[in-house]
């Protein structure tokens, strides 16, 4: 029976070893499984790991290509705009060149028609002289010619009176006369001569006059008139006696005219002066209206009644003692300087301020107009930005400043960021999967 007993205690100490065992197969079994199961699940997201890597190297270097294309087209965007600013810059120089070679052939031509003008006028006024000096020395040889056939006339009567008379007293008295005659004369063609206005003047009494004509015979003693009886027209004077009688009164207008240029001269440059001085005048007056335009404009209660501190300022200067001093309070300080001293400082520092004004207004016309420019640019920064795609967008938003030539990490490693950022993983997958 012990025999049994202790072998029945061997037996279920065998079966407790089967059993525990047994269980501890079981165990390795499901263990196994799981293990099993967990290795198909690592195969299965190991191989959708490795499509999705492949998926995101393709992205990358289509992405890649595409930031490649990007930055070849801003380039080629900017060398287009580098050179259209270039050729710009070139046709604007160009056409600043022809504008001034334009305004200077322009004032040329100006110059040359003024020139041509003066010259005109001064043709004009020559002839006008010689026209007036032509009529008045036809007029002149008009009256002399009657003057002469008039005292030819005389001479013949009275040599035929004579003839006739034949008494000797008579003829020396009809000498007598015809010596007064041509005394008269001579002393009238010299008060002619010295003077124009005597000449014209004695050229018109001659023109008025009603004579007999030039062509008239003439019957003297010893003539050829008196044998044929043949009517002979008069000669006119030569052209010697012409000339000697016009040489004082050309040298005369000569001399006028001479006189008048001057003159004219002296007024041209007074002219050019007067001018000169009203166009900087008119300089010093748009500058000084510009100024109180802006004064008036950046003043919002200008205009209205005076503020009381003013009249506290005036009391104050007034107060210090000097000029302004009893220009304020009405009494005169002996040693104040000279008014004129204080109005040549007063107009110098004034001058100064209206400089200083004048800068200062154009300074902020061209911050305005620099600000303006800056906005364009902004304008034109955003429209060339706005013309890229999304996925570039981002990408040169995460570049830095500076175009680079070659791709650097920091921009790589910012691609799959944001490729993972447009596609997320799918939550099986998260954190590593199952049981990580």
């Amino acid at each position: 029976m012990e025999q049994l007993k202790a072998k029945l205690s061997e037996q279920e100490a065998h079966l407790s070893k089967l059993i525990a065992e047994n269980t501890r197969l079981s165990e390795l079994e499901a263990e196994l499984g799981a293990i099993k199961q967990r290795e198909e699940q690592l195969s299965e997201f190991t191989r959708r790991l490795t499509e999705r890597n492949v998926n995101l190297q393709a992205e990358h270097l289509l992405t890649i290509s595409r930031l490649e294309e990007s930055e070849q087209h801003l380039e080629q965007c900017k060398t287009d705009a580098l050179q259209s600013e270039a050729v710009t810059a070139d046709k604007l120089a160009e056409h600043q060149l022809q504008i001034e070679q334009l305004q200077l052939a322009l004032t040329d031509l100006r110059d040359q028609l003024q020139q041509s003008r003066d010259r005109e006028s001064e043709l004009r006024s020559e002839l006008m002289v010689e026209r007036e000096q032509s009529d008045l020395t036809h007029k002149r040889d008009l009256g002399r010619i009657r003057d002469l056939t008039r005292q030819l006339a005389r001479v013949a009567q009275n040599r035929s009176m004579s003839l006739t008379s034949g008494l000797n007293p008579n003829r020396t008295e009809d000498a007598n006369m015809m010596d007064s005659e041509t005394a008269d004369n001579e002393s009238v063609c010299k008060l002619s001569l010295d003077s124009p206005t005597t000449s014209s003047h004695s050229v018109e009494v001659g023109a008025k006059s009603d004579w007999p004509t030039v062509n008239k015979p003439i019957v003297c003693l010893g003539n050829t008139l008196m044998i044929s009886g043949e009517e002979k027209t008069y000669k006119e004077p030569s052209e010697q006696s012409e000339l000697h009688f016009d040489e004082p009164e050309r040298a005369a207008w000569i001399a006028k005219i001479d006189r008048l240029q001057r003159i004219q001269l002296r007024l041209t440059d007074k002219m050019e002066f007067l001018q000169e001085h009203c166009f900087q005048l008119t300089e010093e007056l748009n500058k000084k209206s510009r100024i109180i335009q802006s004064f008036v404009l950046a003043q919002k209660h200008f205009g209205s009644a005076a503020p009381n501190s003013v009249d506290a300022n005036r009391a104050r200067i007034a107060q210090t003692g000097g000029l302004m001093a009893s220009l304020y309070g009405g009494k005169h300080s002996k040693d104040a300087y000279d008014r004129d001293t204080y109005l040549e400082i007063c107009q110098k520092l004034q001058a100064v301020l209206e400089d200083t004004l004048f800068k200062n207004i154009t300074l902020k016309e061209n911050m305005a107009t620099l600000g303006s420019e800056i906005s364009s640019l902004n304008n034109m920064m955003k429209e060339i930005r706005g013309g890229v795609c999304e996925n570039c967008r981002q990408v040169i938003h995460n570049l830095k400043p500076t175009p680079p030539t070659s791709l650097s990490s920091h921009s790589i490693a910012s691609i799959p960021k944001s490729v993972s950022r447009l596609s997320p993983e799918p939550p099986a997958f998260c954190g590593g999967g199952v049981h990580a």
